[in-house]
């Protein structure tokens, strides 16, 4: 993007990346959950349907859990797919994207932010159709929806101080979060992180949310931010990287690449509202 100075040693860059209107959530919880949901692809013959809805119900019913949505809603297969995944589908791709918004529509006042998958990308090799901003703009989030590289700025809770939540002035916990769908080809677990991690080099975030590798992965790092103000010491900026799981069970395809069998599943990732930490788990906490 075109970039003009905002001070010394400091450019400032015009919509480099896909950013939103930043968001509050009001909470008097421990912390707020998310869950990123992507790899679903409704449609395919290995979809498991059973923990879909249980994953819709939840979200539905925990006031302090909402969702990313992190790409590959939909199978969308199509005959330029070698594995012949287009006469194999249970419905086609207009009906998949019908059964997904109506899926995520008793939750989409839950949602934080929705990117494409390469699944839902499919259709832009031949049409200007994005599925993904089609079902977004179905259920009314299309203020929210980025076609990949999504960034999230959101304030939740108060910090709290002296073992008490500050009942003057504004301090609520600040996190930047950042979405991508991710494009690794690796089978092994050590090239899918470290295809994560990279995601890093491209912005600063607290959280860096991916998919496509249907693998679940949950690992942080850290960062020294040097500063000016204090020259005896480094602060440091801990960043932790979640990569969602998948609904899919073991297909034909994984079978051919010789993919590892992979568990079905998205994880939680906890937002603490009385302080900045993030944190994540594959099963829900307490």
């Amino acid at each position: 993007g075109s970039v003009r100075f905002a001070g010394a040693g400091i450019m400032r860059m015009i919509e480099p990346l896909g950013l939103i209107q930043p968001q509050k959530i009001e909470s008097d919880s421990e912390h707020i959950i998310i869950r990123p949901v992507g790899d679903v692809h409704r449609g395919n013959p290995h979809f498991d349907e059973k923990y879909w809805e249980s994953m819709l119900l939840e979200i539905q019913n925990t006031p302090n859990m909402y969702w990313v949505g992190c790409g590959d809603y939909i199978e969308n297969s199509n005959k330029r797919q070698k594995h012949g995944g287009v006469y194999s589908q249970t419905m086609g791709p207009r009906a998949q994207v019908e059964a997904v918004a109506d899926d995520l529509a008793p939750i989409a006042h839950k949602c934080l932010g929705m990117i494409g998958g390469n699944h839902d990308h499919w259709s832009l090799m031949d049409t200007d159709l994005d599925p993904a901003q089609w079902i977004a703009e179905k259920i009314g989030v299309d203020e929210k929806y980025r076609t990949d590289g999504l960034v999230i700025r959101l304030e939740t809770g108060s910090r709290k101080y002296d073992g008490r939540r500050e009942q003057r002035g504004n301090s609520p916990c600040r996190y930047l979060i950042y979405v991508t769908h991710g494009s690794s080809g690796s089978a092994a677990v050590g090239g899918k992180a470290t295809a994560l991690q990279k995601t890093s080099d491209v912005v600063v975030a607290d959280l860096y949310i991916g998919a496509h590798v249907h693998t679940d992965l949950i690992y942080r790092d850290m960062i020294y931010t040097p500063s000016w103000h204090d020259r005896k010491a480094c602060t440091y900026r801990e960043r932790l990287y979640v990569n969602t799981g998948s609904l899919l069970s073991y297909t034909a395809y994984a079978r051919t690449r010789r993919y590892r069998p992979q568990v079905v599943g998205i994880p939680y990732i906890y937002l603490d509202c009385t302080r900045e930490r993030v944190d994540a788990s594959l099963y829900p906490k307490g």
